[in-house]
């Protein structure tokens, strides 16, 4: 591996019994790995929905090829290759910032769609509670494990290690038993968790876990300010002044 000397810069390090490996770190000045994409952005739809993760499809403009070498092959490493981050602001207003960070999502396909009136480059992503997904290869057996332990357990089986529970007395409860099926999706036992115990997860948009216990009595985090949903701008050239009757004839003629 390369020695971590002054030019090397900062890496992440992985030990194993034949050799040590290293990687550079995500930096946002190094233009292999960070790609500022706004200003290419032709349209855009992110789908949500309950026990599902996040899906963004994004369509660039790849006008003259822009974006052709600024995709990874298996010569090359570059910005845009499958399983990268792609992280998604939008415009809210909040008082303090008209652009909000949404999610971050990891792309699944690359797209390169080609015609003579046309040259885009379309994105497909999810966002990474998609390895809730993944199907457990072994039966795992708990007993007298906390409701906390079990759920971050779960998540971390998935990949998913940056996880927040909530303080409340039941995230200490002890399970006496917990089966988690070989060939069962991790969804699956998080959901068998969160429904026994009453409680709701998401993933947010700095890819943690949260779990909630939601009460009616819960303090609003954000609330929509008196802003404008929609708004349409539009004109029309001036119409002839005339009249225009359409219709059968009477069967005598014109009256």
């Amino acid at each position: 591996p390369t020695p971590n000397t002054g030019t090397a810069g900062a890496r992440y390090y992985l030990a194993a019994l034949p050799a040590i490996y290293s990687a550079a770190m995500f930096q946002n000045s190094n233009t292999t790995q960070y790609l500022d994409v706004s200003n290419a952005v032709l349209s855009y739809q992110r789908h949500e929905k309950v026990g599902q993760p996040s899906r963004l499809e994004i369509v660039l403009d790849n006008a003259h090829g822009v974006y052709n070498a600024l995709v990874t092959t298996t010569s090359s490493y570059r910005p845009i290759g499958l399983n990268a981050s792609l992280v998604v602001s939008e415009g809210y207003k909040t008082g303090s910032s008209d652009v909000v960070k949404v999610g971050v999502f990891h792309l699944e396909q690359i797209r390169f769609v080609r015609s003579p009136q046309e040259n885009q480059l379309v994105l497909v992503a999810r966002d990474l509670s998609r390895n809730l997904d993944l199907l457990a290869r072994y039966q795992s057996v708990y007993s007298n494990r906390t409701l906390g332990y079990l759920i971050t357990e779960v998540c971390a089986l998935a990949g998913l290690f940056a996880v927040v529970l909530p303080t409340t007395a039941q995230i200490s409860q002890s399970v006496s038993s917990f089966v988690m099926q070989a060939g069962q999706s991790y969804r699956h036992a998080l959901n068998e968790l969160c429904t026994t115990y009453g409680l709701a997860c998401f993933l947010d948009q700095n890819e943690t876990m949260q779990f909630r216990e939601l009460a009616s009595s819960d303090i609003p985090v954000w609330s929509y300010q008196p802003e404008i949903e929609m708004v349409t701008f539009g004109s029309s050239d001036q119409h002839a002044n005339h009249i225009i009757v359409s219709g059968k004839l009477p069967a005598s003629g014109i009256a």
